[in-house]
C-alpha cells in the first residue's frame, strides 16, 4: 500500500512537471542568466508557444550527460525543404563566454512571438530553416562564474579540453588526439544537415572573424582562404549591423582594434582544431566566429543593452544565406541529382547538392563559370552573373551516361541493341565521352559532335533564373566510312539547323533515331578485305596446281625429271623444268627426294608428284 502511494504521487508529479514544461510562454523572457535546467525549459515551451514553426531535438550529451538541444525553426519544422537554405547558430561553445547563449534565447523568442506580424522575421522563417543550439558546453557553464572579465575557469569541458580546439585540422597532428563528446555530436550535426552558412557565438572581444583561423606556420599572419571576399563580406554583415562593432575599437587592456570590426582568425592568433574551419573544410557551411564583447560573463543588468546591439546584426547575418547563387542539378526526367559537386572557376573549394539535387554557392557580387559534375553523368558549365541581392537561381540539367534507353537529349545505350546487331550489322559502340546518336526530323539540333551547354536567362527584380541542359551526341558515319555529321553549335544556329533537316529528311525510310540501318564498323571493312585477298590467293594457287597436275603428267610420260627442294641453292633449275640432263638416273633422285630420305621408302611417280611439283612458299606454310 505504501509503495502504491509513492508510486501515485511521483506520477502526479512528473505530470505536473511536464505540464509545467509544456505551458506556453505568456510573457516576454527576462533579461537574466538562465541555468541549464532553465535553459532546456524555456525550449520546451518556446515549442509548446509556436508548435506550428518550431522543433526541438537533441544533438547529444555532454560528458556528465547533459543533453545538447537544438530548437528548429522553419514553417515546415521537422522536414528539409527543397530549394530552402539552412542555418545555424552556435552558443557557449566557451563555458564562461555567455552572451551568446542569452542573445540567442532572445532571438528564439522574438522568431516565435513575432512569427506573423513582423514582415522581416515572417519572411526569415518561411523562406529559411534554422538552427540554434544555445550551449555546446553545459558542463563548462556550471563551472563558471558571473563578474569574469578575462578568465578561464568554466572554458573548457568536463575532461579539460578546449572545444574550439578539438576538432579536425586541415594540417595533420595539429588538433587535440580525441574527439569529445560535444565535439563529436555538433560533427554528426554539420553532416546531416545541408547547412549553408553559421555563425558560433564567443566573448572576450568585439569582432567578427573569419577563416582561416590558422597559419601553416603556427604563428599569427594573414593566411586566405580561396574564399576570403565571401568571408570578408559576411563578416561585415554582422559588423556593420552591430553599432559599435564596425567601428573597431579595442578592449581595455588591447593595444589596438580591428579594422572595420572584422579580422582574420590567424591573423589575429593561430587556433588549431577550430571549429570555423572545419565547417568550411569539410561541408558546405561558411561560418564565422562572432566576438559579442569584451566581458565573457558580464552581469545580468548589461543582458539587455547587449541583446539590443545584437538583435539586427543577428538577423542580418541569417539573411546572408539568401545571397550567392542558388538552384537545382537534376537528370533529363527532371530528378535531382543528389552529391553533384559544383565548383566555382578559380575558386579551389567546392560545394555538393543535397538530397533534392538543390544547391547553395555563397558569392560576392560578379561574373562567374560554374562547373557542375555527377557520377553517371556528363558535366556541364554555367556562366552565370551574381548581384548584391537575392541569389541567382540556376537550374543545370545533366545527361546520363550510357543511358538505358533513348531519351529527349538522344542519348543511346549499347546494351539495348540486339544479339544480331552485336554480331552482324554492327554500329560504333558509344563510350562515356562519345555517345552515338542519330538525327531526326523533329530534334534536328541534337545532331552535335561533343558535349555542349545551352543556357536559357530570365532576368527579375529579385533574382536572375537559369537553366542549362547538357546534350551528348557523336560523330555518326557516312556510307564511306569517313563522313560526319554536321554539328550545330546551338538551337538559335539557324543555318546549321536547316542543313541537318534537310539531311534527316533526304534520308531512306526507316532512318530514324530507333530504327536507323547501322553501318559497318572500319575493323568489319578491313576484315573483308583481308577475306578477299585471301580468297583471291587461293584461287590463283589452286588454278596453278591444277595447271602443274596436267603438265607433270605429261612431262613424267615424257621422261622430265623432278626437282627437289634440296637441289643446289644456285641452280636455276623450276619444279617445273622439262631439262633432259639427268633423266632416268636413280642415284641422283634418291638425292633429292626429300620423302625417300626422311621415310625410308620409295614413293610412286604420282606420290612424288605431289610432294615435289607444292610450290616452296606453300611448302613452308604447310
Amino acid at each position: 500500500m505504501p509503495c502504491r502511494t509513492v508510486t501515485v504521487v511521483a506520477g502526479l508529479a512528473l505530470f505536473s512537471l511536464s505540464t509545467v514544461l509544456a505551458t506556453p510562454v505568456s510573457k516576454p523572457l527576462a533579461f537574466l542568466h538562465h541555468s541549464n535546467q532553465a535553459m532546456s525549459n524555456f525550449l520546451d515551451r518556446i515549442a509548446a508557444t509556436c508548435p506550428d514553426i518550431t522543433r526541438v531535438y537533441t544533438i547529444g550529451y555532454s560528458v556528465k550527460n547533459q543533453p545538447l538541444k537544438v530548437i528548429e525553426l522553419s514553417d515546415n519544422p521537422g522536414m528539409h525543404e527543397p530549394g530552402e537554405p539552412e542555418f545555424k547558430y552556435v552558443a557557449n561553445m566557451h563555458g564562461n563566454e555567455v552572451t551568446g547563449r542569452e542573445t540567442l534565447l532572445h532571438l528564439i523568442y522574438a522568431l516565435c512571438v513575432e512569427y506573423g506580424s513582423n514582415d522581416r522575421i515572417t519572411r526569415l522563417v518561411d523562406n529559411t530553416r534554422i538552427h540554434i543550439l544555445p550551449c555546446m558546453n553545459p558542463d563548462g557553464y556550471n563551472k563558471a562564474h558571473v563578474g569574469d572579465v578575462q578568465g578561464t575557469k568554466g572554458r573548457v569541458n568536463e575532461h579539460g579540453m578546449d572545444l574550439n580546439r578539438n576538432f579536425l585540422d586541415r594540417f595533420p597532428g595539429r588538433t587535440q588526439p580525441h574527439r569529445e563528446p560535444e565535439t563529436l555530436a555538433v560533427m554528426n550535426w554539420i553532416h546531416e544537415y545541408p547547412f549553408v552558412l553559421s555563425a558560433n557565438l564567443h566573448n572576450g572581444a568585439l569582432v567578427a572573424n573569419y577563416p582561416y583561423d590558422n597559419s601553416p606556420a603556427g604563428h599569427h599572419m594573414y593566411t586566405y582562404s580561396p574564399d576570403d571576399d565571401i568571408f570578408r563580406q559576411l563578416a561585415l554583415a554582422y559588423s556593420e549591423a552591430h553599432p559599435t562593432m564596425h567601428l573597431g575599437k579595442p578592449c581595455p587592456g588591447d593595444k589596438s582594434g580591428f579594422k572595420d570590426g572584422i579580422t582574420n582568425g590567424a591573423d589575429w592568433y593561430s587556433v588549431d582544431g577550430g571549429m570555423q574551419d572545419y565547417n568550411y573544410l569539410n561541408s558546405n557551411c561558411f561560418e564565422i566566429t562572432i566576438e559579442q564583447g569584451c566581458t565573457k560573463f558580464p552581469h545580468a543588468v548589461e543582458l539587455e543593452n547587449i541583446w539590443r546591439s545584437n538583435r539586427g546584426a543577428l538577423l542580418t547575418f541569417i539573411e546572408e544565406v539568401h545571397k550567392g547563387v542558388k538552384g537545382f542539378v537534376v537528370d533529363s526526367d527532371g530528378a535531382g541529382i543528389h552529391n553533384a559537386t559544383i565548383d566555382v572557376s578559380g575558386r579551389e573549394h567546392s560545394v555538393r547538392s543535397a538530397a533534392d539535387g538543390d544547391f547553395w554557392r555563397l558569392l560576392v557580387p560578379g561574373e562567374y563559370t560554374l562547373s557542375v559534375s555527377a557520377k553517371g553523368y556528363h558535366d556541364a558549365k554555367i556562366d552565370i552573373s551574381v548581384g548584391s541581392g537575392a541569389a541567382t537561381e540556376v537550374q543545370v540539367i545533366l545527361v546520363r551516361r550510357n543511358s538505358d534507353t533513348a531519351t529527349d537529349n538522344g542519348v543511346i545505350d549499347i546494351s539495348a541493341s540486339s544479339e544480331d546487331d552485336k554480331e552482324g550489322n554492327l554500329s560504333e559502340t558509344p563510350t562515356d565521352e562519345d555517345t552515338n546518336t542519330a538525327a531526326s526530323d523533329d530534334k534536328p539540333e541534337e545532331n552535335t559532335n561533343e558535349s555542349t551547354a545551352t543556357t536559357t536567362t530570365n532576368t527579375t527584380s529579385s533574382a536572375t533564373t537559369t537553366t542549362t541542359t547538357t546534350t551528348e551526341d557523336s560523330t555518326v558515319e557516312n556510307s564511306s566510312g569517313s563522313g560526319a555529321a554536321d554539328m550545330s553549335e546551338s538551337s538559335s544556329d539557324s543555318n546549321s539547323t536547316e542543313n541537318d533537316i534537310a539531311t534527316a529528311q533526304n534520308e531512306p525510310e526507316g532512318n530514324s533515331p530507333t530504327h536507323r540501318k547501322r553501318k559497318p564498323p572500319i575493323v568489319a571493312g578491313m576484315t573483308m578485305l583481308v577475306v578477299i585477298v585471301l580468297l583471291v590467293i587461293a584461287i590463283f594457287t589452286l588454278s596453278i596446281l591444277i595447271a602443274y597436275h596436267a603438265r607433270a603428267g605429261r612431262n613424267s610420260r615424257n621422261g622430265y625429271r623432278k626437282v627437289s627442294v634440296e637441289d643446289d641453292a644456285d641452280s636455276t633449275v623450276s619444279p617445273f623444268s622439262n631439262s633432259n640432263e639427268n633423266n632416268n638416273t636413280l642415284e641422283r633422285e634418291k638425292k633429292y627426294s626429300l620423302a625417300y630420305q626422311t621415310q625410308h621408302r620409295l614413293l610412286s611417280d604420282d606420290e612424288e608428284q605431289v610432294v615435289y611439283s607444292r610450290p616452296a612458299i606453300l611448302q613452308d606454310s604447310a
